[in-house]
């Protein structure tokens, strides 16, 4: 309620405005040293006001009456002159001179940065003749404008004639402020903080006198003396200024004080589980790296929250800072809120700002599994849930901020920091290095990967795809001190997925991880082949795993057992719809199954059409599907299975419902795969006809 009275208040005040009268200049002999005169043009009522523009080409006009050689104005824009020593004169507005430049049009511009000299004269007319003295060899005069009234310079004489009207100065009568404005509207301060010095501009600015008294609303939360605010105490109040003289006019500057910080040095340990953040905790966030020693600060505007000096222990599992920057945990279920001692809660207020605010759905935080080796965790606001806090350690920025794409803007994960957490406990590690996978086999204290009988290829290059004999295994690693060293030798042994010899699996430091691995085999010549794969850990208590690779290459071109093959289960599927159209989808439908084995190139199966009409119009075709494994193909369209494979027993359905044209209609599904060394030459090339027969009674 204060603050709507203060704004109505205000909003009540009126502003006076000051009537001035001017007389007529017949004798140049009355104008004097600092008089202030307007340009007036009798024949249109007009006088001149202030300059037209930022170019200040001329003088605007401002309308006015004249009765008796005198004219009255409210606030008019005066000129002053200004008398040199050579009796030549200058012409001001305020500060800025009235200058020349000649134009192109026979006329000059104003230039607000160069002074020029006038001579003025009264003629016997009663018209003032102001030339100026630096202008062209026409002396440039004042006119005023046949056509807008403005005021300017011409060396033309068919422009309207002016006349001088000069001040009256007993007509001016002594100005009072009419309006007081302080440079705030309102200010957050806390106890503690240096104080502030407010402004006051009065209006008008030749006010005779301008003084102001200060006062507070409430002097026990801020005291104020000639502007200068001090903040006592925590609560709301305003500074009010107001003139001494005048109306008395007011202004008001709102203060919300914050209680002093308390910047007690306070120890709070890492949490290291979710868990140990219960309702009414006390938490820092904290930085990870070792040389950047911040916590999260209190929200201050922009984009970020500055992070604030801190002492961390040697093992950074605890750490000491200012009791300020602490947020108090409230909990709702899985929802956490971290409010500060403003009673201000954190919150998102977009995918890239944090700020104080309101306890709205934007404070709602989500604490996710905290990594038991350094304490880091992923705060996400559960709003946004892209959006995690994080630390910006770019450069010395020593900023926090909400982040959806940390790994690109050099960032690292928080600690949190509580009071009510235990002292740090080490995890016990235990290393490990195992291989698993359904293409390996222990045999012994070894393992064996047995790819048997292999196609020889007169073109292999070992390390360079493509290949087609393959295996996979998994290495599952945890708690290792170093990578893991990776070495394969053997003839014509290759690796895809994975470097060759002398490199690395990223395993050191990670509490746990594994890789899957693709082991690609090609030979270039007939014969039984052995290679050794090894995988090596300098970690204390690990041992090499050696895996035995064995391969048979035999020449499949010329063996027909291993050359593509085809079986179908059936030649020809026959439908019978009901042309009632009475089915249900999938109710009239025909199969088969296939095998395809030693494929060299990759196998399509593709459904062919020819001109029957019930392939010609969407709304009969679409009550058609063929159904090639668990792929649905479309008319002409193609399903593939790659080289290198075997395809047992695949079904292939294809199914009509609610035809509407009767009649026998036919179809085909063509299976065609091309020679392992040919894009032309086929080595599988089948066709599976489809007949349908359209009644009113089906069979």
């Amino acid at each position: 309620m204060k603050k709507l009275f203060l704004f109505l208040a205000a909003s009540l005040l009126t502003l006076s405005s000051y009537a001035e009268t001017f007389s007529k200049v017949t004798d140049v002999s009355s104008l004097k040293d600092g008089s202030k005169i307007l340009l007036a043009c009798e024949k249109t009522d007009y006088v001149s006001g202030g300059f037209d523009g930022t170019a200040a080409k001329q003088l605007v006009s401002v309308s006015a009456t004249f009765f008796a050689g005198k004219t009255t104005l409210t606030d008019p824009t005066v000129i002053t002159l200004t008398k040199k020593s050579t009796g030549d004169w200058n012409l001001y507005i305020g500060t800025k001179p009235i200058g020349h430049e000649a134009t192109t049009d026979n006329s000059v511009d104003f230039k607000k940065n160069e002074v020029t000299d006038f001579t003025i004269e009264i003629g016997s007319d009663g018209n003032a003749v102001i030339k100026s003295k630096t202008g062209t060899t026409k002396f440039p005069q004042f006119y005023s404008n046949t056509s807008s009234g403005k005021f300017r310079l011409y060396n033309s004489t068919s422009q309207n004639p002016v006349q001088i009207y000069l001040l009256d100065e007993s007509s001016v009568p002594e100005k009072v402020p009419t309006k007081v404005e302080l440079n705030k509207e309102s200010l957050e301060m806390r106890v503690g903080d240096a104080d502030v010095t407010l402004t006051a501009d009065v209006t008008p600015s030749d006010a005779v006198d301008k003084s102001v008294t200060w006062g507070s609303s409430n002097s026990g939360i801020i005291t104020v003396a000639n502007g200068v605010v001090h903040p006592v105490a925590a609560g709301e109040a305003y500074v009010w200024v107001k003139t001494t003289k005048g109306e008395n006019v007011t202004d008001t500057c709102w203060f919300n004080i914050l209680p002093a910080l308390d910047m007690t040095k306070v120890t709070y340990k890492a949490v290291q589980k979710a868990d140990y953040i219960t309702a009414g905790a006390k938490v820092f966030f904290g930085t990870i790296k070792s040389d950047e020693n911040y916590v999260m600060g209190l929200y201050a505007g922009g984009n970020n929250i500055k992070g604030v000096d801190a002492t961390y222990a040697a093992d950074r599992h605890s750490v000491e800072a200012a009791k300020a920057y602490a947020y108090t945990v409230e909990k709702d279920g899985d929802v956490y809120y971290f409010k500060n001692q403003d009673g201000k809660y954190l919150r998102t207020i977009s995918a890239t700002k944090l700020g104080d605010g309101a306890k709205d759905n934007y404070a709602k935080w989500s604490v996710g599994a905290f990594d038991e080796d350094d304490a880091t965790v992923l705060v996400t606001n559960v709003t946004s849930t892209t959006s995690s806090i994080y630390y910006n350690f770019q450069g010395t920025n020593d900023l926090f901020n909400v982040y959806n794409n940390p790994g690109t803007d050099n960032c690292a994960k928080v600690v949190l920091y509580s009071d009510l957490a235990p002292d740090w406990q080490e995890r016990v590690k235990e290393p490990k290095m195992e291989i698993s996978g359904a293409d390996v086999t222990k045999v012994g204290d070894s393992w064996v990967i047995d790819y048997g009988e292999i196609d020889k290829d007169p073109d292999v290059s070992a390390g360079a795809p493509p290949y087609y004999d393959s295996k996979k295994v998994t290495i599952t690693y945890g708690d290792l001190s170093d990578n893991i060293a990776v070495t394969i030798t053997g003839a014509n042994a290759s690796t895809y997925n994975l470097p060759i010899s002398g490199d690395e699996i990223k395993s050191a430091g990670k509490k746990t991880g594994s890789q899957e691995l693709t082991i690609y085999w090609e030979a270039s010549s007939v014969g039984t082949y052995t290679a050794t794969l090894t995988f090596h850990s300098t970690t204390t208590g690990i041992n090499d795993i050696v895996v035995t690779l064995t391969a048979k290459a035999v020449d499949k071109r010329s063996d027909p057992a291993y050359q593509p093959s085809l079986t179908l289960s059936k030649t020809t599927l026959y439908l019978n719809p009901n042309i009632t159209g009475s089915g249900t989808p999938g109710s009239d439908l025909d199969g088969l199954t296939f095998t395809a084995k030693n494929l060299a190139k990759a196998l399509y199966v593709k459904w062919e059409h020819g001109s029957d009409p019930i392939f010609n119009y969407p709304s009969e075709n679409s009550h058609m599907s063929i159904l090639v494994g668990s792929d649905y193909v479309a008319l002409n369209g193609t399903v593939s299975y790659p080289a290198g494979t075997d395809v047992i027993d695949e079904d292939l359905k294809a199914s009509v419902d609610d035809q509407y044209t009767q009649g026998t209609f036919y179809t085909k599904v063509r299976f065609y795969s091309y020679k392992k060394d040919s894009s032309t030459e086929l080595a599988i090339d089948q066709t599976v006809n489809i007949t349908i027969t359209v009644t009113t009674d089906p069979v």
